[in-house]
């Protein structure tokens, strides 16, 4: 994580001989925002109130590369609570919006220190669920945004294909491609 994006605060309390950092997810789901953090009880800061999940929250190691490659990040949930189990596994949430967000306590008052930082954010991709029958495990892969630039498209340069692209189905300005493929143009004298 790069040092620009960190409060002076929160730089002061990373200094310290006594850091007590604290870890949050957000993920846009469907059936509505999943926010959770890796603690006890509730937190709240920008305005929104984080359930805790304890060590039930796992984060894979996040990521910086120099070369803009794209890094994604594996969230792991386990033991699952039910009210968040069912929009883990009946939600279409591929390609919705989910941030990992750190910060830091005071260690003497506990109060929250300004400004938690986004570590990571990207679109939810790929999941995998392990069931022991006493509890069930989710592990849920997180992508940069620079994946789906890097994905190949599969769209062809037709009146039809133009009518399929999300807000352009009285677009007709591929009506002609047909006919200009075929057409010969003389160019020059």
């Amino acid at each position: 994580m790069s040092e620009r994006t960190l409060t002076d605060a929160v730089k002061d309390a990373t200094a310290s001989q006594v850091v007590a950092p604290f870890f949050a997810v957000s993920a846009d789901f469907p059936s509505g925002m999943v926010r959770i953090w890796a603690g006890v009880g509730e937190l709240t800061f920008d305005s929104n109130t984080y359930e805790g999940v304890g060590e039930f929250l796992g984060i894979e190691a996040i990521t910086e590369t120099v070369d803009g490659s794209a890094n994604g990040v594996a969230l792991t949930l386990s033991g699952i609570p039910t009210d968040i189990r069912t929009p883990l596994f009946d939600d279409k949430y591929s390609g919705r919006e989910a941030e990992v967000f750190m910060g830091c306590f005071n260690p003497n008052s506990g109060e929250i220190l300004d400004d938690p930082v986004t570590l990571f954010k990207g679109h939810m991709d790929t999941d995998f669920l392990r069931e022991d029958g006493k509890t069930a495990t989710f592990t849920l892969r997180v992508e940069s945004r620079i994946v789906d630039l890097l994905r190949s498209r599969e769209h062809r340069y037709t009146l039809e294909g133009q009518h399929t692209l999300k807000g352009a189905t009285t677009d007709d300005g591929l009506e002609f491609m047909p006919t200009m493929q075929e057409t010969q143009i003389k160019w020059g004298a």
